[in-house]
């Protein structure tokens, strides 16, 4: 096989397996592992206290809103060492 040849059919693969890969994931992987945003609302009840990533899985704090509490907005991000696959999660209340 020529190098062109080669060359071709490896994109190919790549053409085929990277989507099945990427669909693979669930969103919270994706963010954290290469990058990308996630939009979460949190009841109107609660209030947010605590996000944190255990392993691909995300685990979010809240407790009841108390009288008066008015609804914010966070954001939660990583940053890696190169600034390479930095995924961003936006929380907003109710």
């Amino acid at each position: 096989m020529k190098k062109s040849e080669i060359s071709l059919l490896v994109m190919i693969l790549f053409c085929c397996i990277a989507p099945v890969l990427f669909v693979a994931c669930t969103e919270n992987e994706r963010a954290k592992s290469f990058g990308g945003t996630i939009n979460i609302e949190i009841a109107p009840t609660e209030k947010l206290v605590n996000v944190t990533w255990k392993d691909n899985e995300m685990w979010i704090l809240t407790r009841t809103r108390k009288t008066g509490e008015v609804p914010e907005e966070y954001k939660f991000y990583g940053e890696s060492a190169w600034r390479v696959w930095e995924g961003t999660v936006f929380i907003k209340e109710k």
